[in-house]
Parts: structure tokens; sequence; C-alpha cells
């Protein structure tokens, strides 16, 4: 228990020292790189001390369906952003889909409160994400 309030709150004065370096827009790329590897740091965190979210993910890699459609929605996302552009119809509905493959991901192994940080972050440093 004392490890999930540390970890609560090393995230939280990290984060907002990430968000206050964001608040002019030079500083903007700094925020959301320091903000992202913030919320991967500590989504891996708590994965590696849960085993059995590693479990979940090793489930996941093993299930030969789970990886050709990963591998297909990849593969279309490199191909319909880089063809088509990033601001493209198809473009913008290939970042909507990452942004729900994420999601979708993070409840597949359980992990609640990630979700809102990517949406948060996405939201205020991503412009047309969610």
């Amino acid at each position: 228990m004392h490890e999930k309030i540390l970890y609560s709150i090393i995230f939280v004065v990290i984060g907002l020292t990430a968000f206050s370096s964001a608040i002019d827009d030079k500083n903007r790329h700094t925020g959301f790189v320091l903000s992202v590897g913030i919320v991967i740091f500590m989504t891996a965190v708590t994965i590696l001390n849960k085993p059995e979210k590693v479990e979940k993910i090793k489930n996941m890699i093993n299930n030969k369906w789970y990886l050709i459609n990963l591998i297909a929605v990849i593969l279309f996302s490199i191909y319909s952003v880089g063809h088509f552009g990033y601001n493209s119809k198809i473009g913008i509905a290939t970042r909507h889909g990452i942004y729900a493959a994420i999601i979708a991901f993070c409840a597949a192994i359980d992990i609640t409160l990630a979700p809102f940080w990517i949406t948060h972050i996405l939201a205020y440093f991503g412009h047309g994400w969610v």
C-alpha cells in the first residue's frame, strides 16, 4: 500500500513539473516528451510489480491471432498516415484508432489509471488526437 502512495506522489510531482514547463509554446515539446516518459515509466513499474499483469501480456503475445491483428494494425497505420498524410481524413481516423487501441490494451491488462493520464496528455499536447 505504501508503494502505491509513493508512486502516486512521485507521479503527481513530476507530472506537475512537466505540465508547468509546457506552459509556453517553446517548451511544449519538452513537456510532452517528459509527460509521456513519466506515464510510460509509471506504467512499466506498475506492470513489472504485478506478476498477473505480466502474465496477461505474455498470453497476448503468445496468441497467434492477436499478433497477426497487431501487425496488421501497425502496417495499416504506417501506410495510411504515410500515404495519405497526418491530417487527412484517414490519418485522423488512424490516430483515433491508435488511441483506442492503447486504451483497450490498458483495459486488457487491468491498468485503470493510465488511460486518464494518456487522455490528458494527448488532449493537452496532441491537438486532434482525442
